[in-house]
């Protein structure tokens, strides 16, 4: 985990969570990492929504982001605080139902699950 992660932030998650609601309509994973990053190859099916550029995106994506689904904010894995960001800006936004998978992109990809490449 992060090293700044505070007791008061959203949830993590570990792999087996994230992959299980993977499969449940309720749960939308959203992409914290840049543009090119998720063109690159993303959680198949993610919102790219990059934390650094959040108020660039925010009028487009969090209308795609229902307050009543279960949200799971990731980016490329430990190393990287962009998920840890964008989930505490999105629950201080209103949102109930954040929860953080630090394994991130990196750990979905080794575990050979599902992905997308945009081009």
């Amino acid at each position: 985990m992060p090293y700044s992660y505070q007791k008061d932030d959203p949830p993590a998650v570990s792999l087996d969570y994230a992959m299980m609601r993977f499969q449940s309509e309720g749960t939308i994973f959203v992409d914290a990492r840049y543009p090119e990053d998720y063109k690159s190859g993303h959680v198949k099916g993610a919102i790219n929504f990059p934390y650094e550029q959040f108020e660039q995106y925010s009028s487009q994506v969090m209308p795609k982001l229902p307050f009543d689904k279960e949200i799971i904010t990731y980016c490329d894995g430990t190393e990287c605080e962009a998920s840890l960001l964008l989930a505490r800006e999105l629950r201080d936004r209103g949102y109930k139902n954040v929860k953080i998978f630090f394994g991130g992109w990196s750990e979905w990809q080794k575990a050979g699950l599902p992905v997308e490449v945009r081009s």
